[in-house]
């Protein structure tokens, strides 16, 4: 049947609270779509609000001019409409167009419509839990907008409509969720749409240049996190997060240069743990780079990825979208994994890096480290580092500028102030020039423990370089010389808000903090854990957790077809369900009018006047004036009142006010 509402003009206010809601819905692709997009859909939306306001009507030419306007700027900007940039810019301007020519009612319904399908295209971007409760608002609002749309009365009830919208929303959401776990899926991952080429990422890069890594230090986004699902968390400590190993330098600047293995041969490697194993599972944000990030060292690999000989994670494409994977690592360890390659490369140096000031003090180091004519490379490590922690070395957020052709006797003997990179560097330098093969590591150092989630917080401040180097009897050793300069980077975060100074001398912060401190980081903590939850359970969703849910749950067994029957036939119980929980008593629930015209009768029958049982309210109220002819106006405004809300196209809340109004102010004799 139509609806009779349909044709009938929809009111400024109606037409102004879609406008406004829908350019709140698009706000957000402010960050995703060409902001030429953004201005048309804008100077359309605010052309309607401002002949609504005059009470003009575009004209059909003024529509067809814009529509070929708009579809030509998205088409500038994308090119033909195909893919996901330039499908959202289609519909943005698809969305405006209607808006323009909305007259009705019904148009107005349409456009509300047309706002659902733009909710949905931020899924395309954005899968945040912050997102998600915007959007959840937005379809509260679109759906209250929708209940409102189809009122006679020019002043609808807003707080039954609210309740009404909550209702359908509430019964939704099961039948939502039943879907999203049951449905079959393919395996990928949920979000791999939004994965793009061209996508803005961050991350470290695959060189080492003296003052880089000082570039990322004060960056607060987050690299990845960590979390270990048996409580056990490697002390500060032990959390270094290998990232990548760098071989070949030109004096000035580390590259990984070329593999120390062929791809076509198996890699050995000789491990042995001496410690405690931790498992977790890493949540990887969009770097561009092949890295997996892992504890300090994996001892396990998860699938599709490769462990190189110098035990760092990499996978063949870069990571353009986040990413989650498991793995176990070992703080203790004895790494002894070392080809014939990799001892050349770990003692090569570039022409010209050894001036006679560090020559001389190469052999002053050597001399000192060696005992009944045998070298020991671990005594001239300790050696070096001893000599950056007795001598005044600063550890600074802002170094010099290295301009020399050696920077690192620059650095050693006459800056003596650098980041992470300057010690790293400088150390296999030197370890080099003794012919003991070293290398350095890129990674992160740290993180923000979470206890409520048992999380790891890696940000980007957290990257860090450390160096490693060779011993026939232990192997490869982690050789960390920020630790002989600021013992407090291994334990404390650096303080960035006091690391300001002309020289960005460090602070590091002390974990203590006052009141609205520690409850500031208790939200943190748990806003984390509700993020690292929605990511487990719903961006992470994909096919393996999937198949893993359903085997708990016996539903493995299932085909796609059974699958997807079950879930419906499930989702219409949980329907017919909800329905009957919350309008089983709508049918016998009086409403506003009918309450109060009981009420009237109760206080005339205590006059002796009693409403017959097929009596209606006119001939009541004929009865009813013959026996109280002073009270006839009275009786006749109160019978009026009722029959216009009773019997009316509508409820009025000020005709409900006024009925009780009349009924309170009655006085019979």
């Amino acid at each position: 049947m139509k609806n009779q509402l349909d044709n009938v003009n929809a009111s400024t206010r109606q037409v102004v609270r879609a406008a406004l809601l829908l350019a709140l819905i698009v706000a957000p692709h402010s960050l995703n779509i060409h902001h030429t997009t953004l201005l048309a859909f804008t100077f359309i939306v605010a052309w309607k609000l401002f002949s609504q306001w005059h009470r003009w009507m575009a004209h059909r030419w003024l529509a067809v001019v814009l529509a070929i306007i708009g579809f030509s700027i998205s088409i500038w900007q994308y090119g033909p409409p195909i893919g996901r940039d330039p499908g959202v810019s289609f519909l943005i301007i698809l969305l405006a167009l209607k808006m323009l020519e909305s007259r009705t009612r019904r148009d107005v319904r349409m456009v509300l419509l047309l706002g659902y399908f733009i909710v949905i295209t931020h899924f395309l971007y954005f899968n945040g839990l912050p997102m998600v409760a915007f959007l959840f608002v937005m379809v509260f609002a679109l759906t209250w907008s929708m209940i409102q749309s189809g009122h006679v009365a020019a002043r609808p009830h807003i707080k039954s409509d609210i309740r009404l919208a909550a209702k359908l929303l509430v019964q939704a959401i099961p039948f939502a969720l039943l879907l999203f776990f049951l449905f079959p899926r393919f395996s990928g991952a949920l979000w791999l749409l939004q994965s793009r080429s061209d996508q803005g990422t961050t991350g470290m890069s695959e060189t080492l240049t003296m003052g880089a890594i000082a570039d990322l230090v004060e960056s607060d986004e987050i690299a990845f996190t960590a979390t270990f699902p048996d409580q056990l968390v490697p002390p500060a400590s032990a959390r270094y997060w290998r990232g990548a190993v760098l071989w070949d330098t030109d004096g000035r600047k580390w590259i990984k240069g070329p593999p120390t293995h062929a791809f076509n041969q198996p890699v050995r490697i000789n491990l042995i743990n001496t410690g405690d194993s931790y498992q977790h599972e890493i949540a990887l944000q969009p770097n561009d780079k092949n890295w997996l990030f892992a504890l300090d060292i994996p001892v396990s690999q998860p699938p599709g990825s490769i462990l190189s000989p110098e035990l760092y994670l990499y996978q063949n494409s870069p990571s353009r979208s986040p990413a989650s994977y498991t793995i176990t690592s070992s703080s203790q360890y004895l790494n002894k994994t070392i080809n014939p390659a990799q001892r050349r490369r770990g003692v090569n140096l570039a022409p010209d890096t050894l001036t006679p000031r560090l020559a001389q003090f190469v052999s002053t180091q050597v001399a000192a480290s060696t005992i009944n004519q045998k070298f020991d490379p671990i005594r001239y490590a300790l050696g070096i580092l001893t000599y950056f922690n007795q001598n005044p070395f600063v550890y600074s957020l802002r170094p010099p500028r290295l301009l020399s052709d050696s920077p690192v006797d620059e650095f050693m003997f006459s800056t003596k102030t650098g980041f992470c990179e300057h010690y790293a560097s400088s150390f296999v330098t030197l370890m080099r020039a003794a012919n003991i093969p070293a290398r350095i590591v890129l990674g992160y150092l740290g993180g923000e423990h979470n206890p409520i989630a048992s999380q790891i917080v890696v940000r980007q401040s957290d990257a860090h370089a450390w160096a490693e180097f060779w011993s026939e009897e232990r192997g490869w050793i982690r050789a960390d010389p920020t630790a002989a300069i600021a013992p407090e980077r291994i334990e404390n975060p650096i303080d960035y808000s006091l690391s300001t100074g002309s020289a960005g001398a460090v602070i590091f912060d002390s974990g203590e903090t006052a009141f609205f401190g520690k409850l500031l980081q208790q939200t943190r903590w748990y806003s984390a854990y509700a993020a690292q939850q929605w990511q487990r359970w719903f961006v992470g969703f994909d096919y393996r957790r999937q198949q893993s849910l359903l085997k708990n749950i016996g539903l493995d067994t299932f085909n796609p077809q059974a699958l997807v029957a079950l879930a419906f036939l499930a989702g219409l119980v949980i329907l017919t369900g909800s329905a009957f929980l919350f309008y089983r008593g709508d049918q016998n629930r009086q409403d506003p009018a009918t309450r109060l015209y009981a009420r009237y009768c109760k206080k005339l029958e205590k006059q002796g006047v009693t409403r017959k049982q097929a009596e209606g309210p006119v001939d009541f109220y004929t009865r009813c004036a013959a026996l109280f002819p002073r009270e006839k106006s009275k009786l006749q405004t109160i019978t009026g009142l009722y029959v216009r809300l009773r019997y009316g196209c509508e409820q009025d809340m000020n005709g409900v006010k006024q009925l009780k109004h009349q009924i309170r102010a009655l006085r019979l004799p």
